[in-house]
């Protein structure tokens, strides 16, 4: 039961980050109309999306070692991603510009999540998910995501091609939930009926 509803949150979570990073250009031009200057910081969505997902993919794996109160195994894996971040930072930043800081906290946030990954497979001998589905789902959304950023071009045939892949993988996702979304959209309306018909 745990296996299969944290694929549906995954697969939603991995749908998510994907819509964010489709929008994210027009999101920012919304959010600042009079200066084009912040635009540029499009480019540091998509990493820090990811980097996001995968924060929410390894505290599934925190989640067990807190079951287990191994409490210390969180600190330690903590330390080790925030040094890394700190080194890859410290070397990428003054050659590559800000931008690359994304980068480097989308690596730390992996490299955490493979820590805590085998924390609890190897040590508290747990396999409480399907890892292989977790990791290929990161794998995935990354090239999804990276891919997109090919597609933030200024030009009006960048903008019509990155929503018409958005739209197809909108169709994709809802084909492969068709299940899910018409039970939640069900008990949606019912619960809505319920209440109107309370009033």
């Amino acid at each position: 039961d745990i296996r299969s509803i944290n694929k549906k949150l995954i697969r939603l979570g991995g749908f998510l980050t994907i819509g964010f990073i489709a929008v994210a250009p027009e999101a920012l031009m919304i959010l600042s109309p009079n200066s084009p200057d912040y635009w540029i910081a499009r480019y540091v969505v998509p990493p820090v999306a990811l980097g996001t997902f995968s924060q929410y993919l390894y505290t599934n794996y925190v989640n067990v070692e807190l079951f287990h109160k191994k409490t210390p195994i969180i600190a330690v894996s903590s330390c080790f991603a925030a040094l890394l971040n700190y080194i890859l930072n410290y070397y990428a930043i003054g050659r590559f510009g800000y931008v690359s800081a994304s980068y480097t906290t989308l690596i730390s946030y992996m490299a955490l999540m493979v820590l805590h990954f085998a924390a609890v497979r190897f040590i508290l001998k747990e396999k409480v998910y399907d890892d292989g589905f977790i990791f290929a789902s990161l794998a995935l959304s990354i090239l999804i995501g990276l891919s997109f950023i090919l597609l933030y071009g200024d030009e009006m045939v960048f903008r019509i091609t990155r929503y018409a892949a958005a739209v197809l993988l909108l169709g994709i996702f809802a084909f492969a939930n068709k299940n899910d979304i018409m039970y939640f959209t069900k008990k949606g309306l019912a619960g809505l009926k319920k209440k109107l018909n309370r009033n």
